[in-house]
C-alpha cells in the first residue's frame, strides 16, 4: 500500500503530495471506497455534488433516508479521521482531488445504470441541485450532466436514446410513483442538456425534485400530481419549501418562506393569482380533488383555505398544534387532514371548517 509504504499511513500527507499521478491516486482511493459503509459513501457523493463548504443541516436534508444526527455526526467525524472530509468554519467539504475522485465516479457509474435501465445512484443522488449558486450550478452541469449526456450520445443514435429515456420515465411511474428520490428530476434534466423538445412529455405522478426549469419551453408537458419539491422556475420567487400541482395539471401552487402563496399557469409559467394571509414558512399546499380549493399550513400554526374561483380566503383554522406541517384532501374531498408537531392528526370538514 502506497500510503503506508511512504507515507507512514499518513493520507492527508498522500493526498497533498504533488508528485503523484492521479492514477496513483485513484487506486488509493478505489481500495478506501470498498471500506467504505453505504452511509459515508453517501456523504462523499453529496459532497462531490455540492462542490462547496456544505452545512451539517443540507448534508442531512440530501439523505433520502437521514440517520439521526448523532450517527451522522460520528460517520462524518470518522471520515475526517481518514483524511476524506475536512471540517471548516460553515460545514463540510472536499480536497479538490477527492471531488474528482467522486465527481468521476458518479458520472461512470450513472451511464452505466442509464444505459442498463438501472437506477440506484441516480435514485439516490441529484446531478444538479437547481437552487445552488450559478456558480456551482455551472460547474454541476459542466462535470455531471454535460460528459453523461455525451457519453449517451456517443453509445445511442439519438432517437433510440429519447425513446429509452422515455420508457424509464414510464417505468418510474409504475415502480416508484410519489416515492422519494431524485430520478425524476434527474432525467429531466438530463433530457434538457440533450436539447430535447419537451412538448407532450408525461411527467405526472413523478418525484421531479431538483428539476430546473427556468427558460425551458413546456407546451403540453403534462405535471399532474407531480411533486417539485426543490425545483426552479423562470420566475424567481425566492425559497420554495412547498408546491402542489392541479388534478387538471394546469395549475402549480407555490408556498414561500414569507407565506406568500402563488399560483401559476404550468402552460406558459405565469402568476395568475396571489395569496396571502400566512405569515411564516408555506409548509404544505395541496388542490382539493375538483381543483377549486388550495389548502395550506404554516408553522405560524394556522391551516388556511382558499377559494381559487375567487382568489378570495375562505378559512382559517386553528391547527390546534404549535407548528402545522402538512395538509391532504381525502379522495373524495369530504375531509381535509392536517398534522403538526403535536404529534396529532385532525379531519376537519373544508365547508364548515369544523373540527
Amino acid at each position: 500500500d502506497t500510503v503506508d509504504e511512504i507515507f507512514g499511513g499518513d493520507m492527508a500527507e498522500f493526498l497533498a503530495d504533488d508528485t503523484l499521478i492521479f492514477d496513483d491516486i485513484r487506486a488509493v482511493l478505489d481500495q478506501h471506497f470498498a471500506r467504505l459503509s453505504d452511509l459515508e459513501q453517501q456523504l462523499l457523493f453529496w459532497l462531490a455534488i455540492e462542490r462547496e463548504i456544505t452545512p451539517l443541516a443540507t448534508l442531512r436534508r440530501n439523505l433520502l433516508k437521514p440517520p439521526q444526527q448523532r450517527v451522522l455526526l460520528e460517520t462524518l467525524r470518522n471520515l475526517q479521521r481518514h483524511s476524506l472530509v475536512e471540517r471548516h468554519e460553515g460545514g463540510f467539504a472536499l480536497q479538490n482531488v477527492v471531488t474528482e475522485y467522486f465527481t468521476d465516479r458518479l458520472v461512470l457509474e450513472t451511464i452505466i445504470e442509464l444505459e442498463r435501465g438501472e437506477l440506484q445512484l441516480v435514485h439516490c443522488y441529484a446531478l444538479l441541485t437547481a437552487h445552488a449558486k450559478e456558480s456551482v450550478r455551472q460547474s454541476q452541469v459542466r462535470l455531471l450532466l454535460q460528459p453523461i449526456a455525451e457519453q449517451l450520445k456517443g453509445r445511442l443514435e439519438f432517437t433510440a436514446l429519447q425513446t429509452h429515456l422515455k420508457r424509464l420515465i414510464d417505468r418510474l411511474r409504475t415502480e416508484a410513483q410519489h416515492t422519494a428520490s431524485y430520478a425524476g428530476g434527474n432525467l429531466f434534466n438530463l433530457l434538457v442538456q440533450l436539447n430535447v423538445a419537451l412538448a407532450d412529455y408525461d411527467f405526472s405522478h413523478l418525484s421531479l425534485w431538483q428539476a430546473n426549469l427556468q427558460g425551458i419551453s413546456l407546451w403540453n408537458v403534462n405535471f399532474t400530481n407531480a411533486d417539485l419539491t426543490g425545483s426552479t422556475f423562470t420566475q424567481p420567487f425566492g425559497t420554495v419549501p412547498s408546491t402542489a400541482i392541479s388534478p387538471d395539471g394546469r395549475l402549480l401552487a407555490s408556498g414561500a418562506e414569507s407565506g406568500t402563496i402563488t399560483i401559476w399557469q404550468l402552460s406558459d409559467y405565469q402568476s395568475i393569482m396571489i395569496l396571502q394571509g400566512h405569515t411564516s414558512n408555506v409548509s404544505k399546499l395541496a388542490f382539493s380533488p375538483d381543483g377549486r380549493r388550495l389548502a395550506s399550513s404554516s408553522i405560524d400554526s394556522t391551516v388556511r383555505i382558499w377559494d381559487l374561483e375567487s382568489s378570495q380566503l375562505r378559512w382559517v383554522i386553528d391547527g390546534k398544534q404549535p407548528l402545522v406541517y402538512c395538509v391532504a384532501f381525502s379522495p373524495d374531498g369530504r375531509y381535509l387532514a392536517s398534522g403538526g408537531a403535536g404529534s396529532y392528526i385532525h379531519l376537519w370538514d373544508p365547508d364548515t371548517a369544523e373540527l
